[in-house]
This record gives structure tokens, C-alpha cells and sequence, in this order.
């Protein structure tokens, strides 16, 4: 399988970015209060 597709139940990298409030999120702090994270991308301007 192509090594740039991960196969279900594979870990995510580490990550930060900016929530659409501007509040910055990091995926290791997010998991330490909690086990699960749900990511969903979308296109923000049409």
C-alpha cells in the first residue's frame, strides 16, 4: 500500500494548526485529556 495513505486504526503525526477561532490546537495536548480526537478537514472559502 502506498506509504502516504495510512491504514485504519494508524496513529497521526503530531500536528499544530489554528482552530477557526484562532485558538492554536496541538494534537499531543488533546490527547492527553481525552483518548479520542475525531479530525474532519474541510475547504474553508469557497
Amino acid at each position: 500500500m502506498n506509504r502516504n495513505i495510512p491504514d485504519i486504526d494508524d496513529m497521526a503525526p503530531d500536528f499544530k494548526v489554528l482552530t477557526a477561532s484562532e485558538e492554536q490546537f496541538q494534537l499531543k495536548s488533546a490527547l492527553k485529556n481525552t483518548h479520542n480526537v475525531m479530525l474532519i478537514f474541510y475547504r474553508g472559502h469557497w
